[in-house]
């Protein structure tokens, strides 16, 4: 492997970095947005389960069952988020080897 190379793949994985800096900004609005709409769809349902007279011991647990699927896109939004900031850690390491990789070949 000679230098040139291993400057080019430097210059790679900075490249991705301010990629993956644009996706974690997307994936942190996206997982902020799923939260605040399961928030007020649950909010929204404890209302609506009180105003009909459902039992209070039991309103919480009956909101949460019927706002599954505000629940799951939640959850989702936040592996997605978490998978993005895990794949820039995963670039920055691979950055550190190419760049330690560089210095031992430049010293050659």
């Amino acid at each position: 492997m000679d230098i040139k190379n291993i400057a080019d793949e430097i210059e790679k994985k900075i490249r991705e970095l301010e990629l993956g800096r644009k996706i974690i900004g997307e994936r942190a609005e996206k997982k902020a947005i799923a939260i605040a709409g399961y928030d007020k769809a649950l909010a929204i349902k404890i209302i609506t389960l009180k105003n009909e007279g459902t039992p209070l011991s039991i309103v919480d647990k009956i909101a949460r069952g019927e706002c599954w699927q505000e629940k799951l896109e939640m959850e989702k939004a936040e592996g997605m988020y978490r998978a993005a900031t895990s794949n820039i850690q995963s670039i920055c390491a691979e950055l550190s080897g190419w760049q330690s990789i560089f210095r031992f070949l430049d010293k050659i």
